[in-house]
């Protein structure tokens, strides 16, 4: 995934969906990203994120389903969160109001046989502009670069 946003959004502004406790920004350097928004539904791993925000970076609780934002970015992240809500399509349509006009999606999945079916709805409304797939020795994971179609 940090291949993915280096490539696409360097330097960029980033709203990253579902962040827990930070982990994303944590791999990344502070020259990877400009401004960086984490939003999760726990207060508890948001709490744990806190200490990693400073003027750059601001952490807050949400639903990422009633999500009210007046900013733009240049790359919004779904890291294995996407899969939480009904219609994953649906969600990004509506999220196309958060992405600047050369912005992306960047959505990362575990795979196995529900993120199957979340791929396909995902697939039905976006286009698939970049992608990698990461094994080990826990599993897979599929992480994509995706633009509405």
């Amino acid at each position: 995934m940090c291949q993915s946003l280096r490539r696409h959004a360097h330097a960029g502004s980033w709203l990253e969906i579902g962040c827990g406790e930070a982990l994303l920004q944590r791999r990344l350097a502070p020259n990877d990203y400009q401004r960086f928004v984490g939003v999760d539904l726990s207060s508890v791993a948001i709490a744990r994120a806190q200490p990693f925000a400073d003027h750059r970076v601001r952490y807050f609780v949400a639903d990422m389903q009633q999500l009210q934002l007046n900013e733009r970015f240049d790359a919004v992240i779904f890291a294995e969160s996407i899969s939480y809500v009904p219609h994953p399509g649906q969600l990004l349509r509506a999220y196309a109001r958060f992405l600047n006009p050369a912005g992306v999606f960047i959505v990362s999945l575990f795979r196995n046989q529900r993120t199957a079916h979340v791929w396909t709805e995902i697939h039905a409304a976006t286009a698939t502009i970049d992608q990698v797939t990461t094994t080990n020795a826990v599993g897979t994971w599929d992480c994509e670069v995706l633009r509405l179609r």
